[in-house]
C-alpha cells in the first residue's frame, strides 16, 4: 500500500495483515467475533484466483476466506455491510 493511502478508520495495518473492524458481529469457528484479520496476498494467490472455475463473486469469496483463515462459507454469511469491509481492505492490499 502507498503511503498517500489513508486507511479507513475501521482498518488498521501491521506488519502485512490488516485488522478488519467489522459493523457489526459475525459467527466465526462458531464464535462472534467484532474482527477479522487479513494477511496480504501473494502473487501466487492472485494466480490460483485467476485459475479458478467460476464466477468473479465467487472467486472473491474464495480468496477472502484463505486471507482471513475462514471458510468460504462463513465469508458468505457476513452481512453485505461487513462483506463490503473486507473487500476493502483486499483492494487497499493493491493500492
Amino acid at each position: 500500500m502507498s503511503d498517500e493511502t489513508k486507511l479507513p478508520d475501521f482498518i488498521t495495518e501491521d506488519d502485512g495483515f490488516m485488522t478488519i473492524t467489522l459493523r457489526s458481529k459475525a459467527t466465526i469457528n462458531g464464535e462472534k467475533v467484532e474482527t477479522l484479520r487479513m494477511r496480504e496476498p501473494t502473487v501466487d494467490d492472485i494466480n490460483v484466483m485467476q485459475k479458478m472455475k467460476g464466477d468473479d463473486a465467487g472467486k472473491e469469496v474464495k480468496i477472502i476466506s484463505n486471507l482471513c483463515e475462514i471458510t468460504p462459507s462463513e465469508v458468505s454469511a457476513l452481512t453485505l455491510r461487513n462483506f463490503g469491509r473486507v473487500q476493502e481492505a483486499f483492494k487497499l492490499f493493491t493500492a
